[in-house]
């Protein structure tokens, strides 16, 4: 019979840095998909509101067609809670995001469309990315028009 070799221990150090790490990233999406949580019962800024065609000066900033997209995401994110809904939630958030010229808004938004018919997880990662390009662009629930 061989001698058992010793268990190589992980890093406790390394254990509680990953855990804390998740639970930053975790509260981070929820703190900005709830921060663009609002009045869901009114109807789509699509359904409302005709964009213009605006360029930004600074494509960093939000444009029109952006802050149409980020509004429309707030307002049926909660209620997106079937394949179908979220699939139809993207499509109108594509809608506008696609003639966006705001960094990051058409790209987040694309990748909300090639996640909405697959698992949950992978719509909320996508869901928190669309949701931090908005808010970095500058929009807020409290200007959203």
């Amino acid at each position: 019979m061989q001698p058992q070799q010793p268990r190589k221990r992980t890093n406790p150090f390394l254990v509680v840095a990953v855990v804390l790490g998740g639970v930053v990233a975790l509260c981070l999406g929820i703190g900005v998909v709830g921060s663009l949580l609002s009045d869901d019962e009114a109807p789509p800024v699509a359904a409302t509101q005709q964009a213009t065609p605006q360029t930004p000066t600074d494509p960093s900033k939000l444009d029109e067609a952006g802050n149409f997209a980020c509004t429309d995401f707030a307002k049926g994110y909660k209620a997106a809670q079937t394949r179908q809904a979220r699939a139809d939630l993207a499509d109108t958030v594509n809608k506008w995001a696609s003639s966006s010229e705001t960094d990051r808004i058409a790209d987040a938004a694309s990748k909300l469309g090639r996640t909405a018919e697959s698992s949950t997880d992978a719509w909320t990662l996508a869901a928190d990315s669309f949701a931090v390009a908005c808010t970095d662009a500058g929009w807020s629930a409290d200007t959203a028009e």
